[in-house]
């Protein structure tokens, strides 16, 4: 059969920069081309959410897990609102 394809992205809907400020800390042990990519990479709010969603749609992922980039359980409710 087919292979299952699964993904995982970091969000931040409440505080972004805080998201991306967080990514970098825990990314940056990898040095700083990977720190700012990964950073940058954070789908930030609503518009970036849909979009990653649709992304991985298109490549045919069949599982695709966010990760909060934030310490606040709040964001899952956010993330819950914009993609459900």
């Amino acid at each position: 059969g087919s292979p299952y394809l699964a993904a995982v992205a970091y969000f931040a809907v409440g505080d972004v920069e805080q998201g991306r400020a967080n990514v970098w800390d825990y990314c940056i042990a990898h040095g700083e081309e990977i720190a700012r990519m990964m950073s940058d990479g954070v789908a930030a709010g609503p518009g970036p959410i849909k979009d990653r969603v649709a992304a991985y749609a298109d490549l045919g992922v069949d599982e695709l897990i966010f990760s909060p980039s934030v310490g606040d359980v709040d964001e899952v409710s956010r993330l819950a609102d914009i993609v459900l």
